[in-house]
């Protein structure tokens, strides 16, 4: 299915549904403003999993990103350790770039953005 036959709204890029919002996200980078850049996946070696763990922990205080921090049950957050591909915790990254972009005017994207790139929030 292309992307148009999905009723959303990529801010900038194309107009649909309005309130289906679609925002491109890069995880790495807000890990990366956690961690730097140290590697926190694919791998279940100890210096990979503390990374994860100091990723989870920057998130629920709102190390990176002022006003939102997770609330994690023990479950979840231990999952999120747990996960050596670092796939659950990339989903979270995401989650959290599109709702600090949510608090921006026009989602932080730039008016003048090249509707053949696209903008990725973060």
């Amino acid at each position: 299915m292309a992307i148009g036959g999905a009723g959303v709204t990529l801010p900038g890029l194309l107009r649909g549904a309005p309130g289906r919002i679609a925002l491109e996200g890069y995880p790495r980078r807000l890990a990366h403003a956690l961690i730097e850049r140290r590697s926190y996946k694919n791998s279940e070696h100890d210096v990979r999993r503390d990374a994860r763990t100091e990723i989870v922990g920057g998130l629920e205080r709102a190390l990176a990103t002022p006003g939102i921090a997770l609330r994690l049950g023990a479950v979840l957050r231990q999952s999120l350790v747990d996960d050596a591909s670092g796939d659950r915790l990339d989903a979270v990254l995401c989650l959290v770039q599109a709702a600090v972009a949510s608090r921006r005017a026009g989602y932080g994207i730039p008016g003048d953005v090249d509707p053949l790139e696209g903008w990725i929030v973060g």
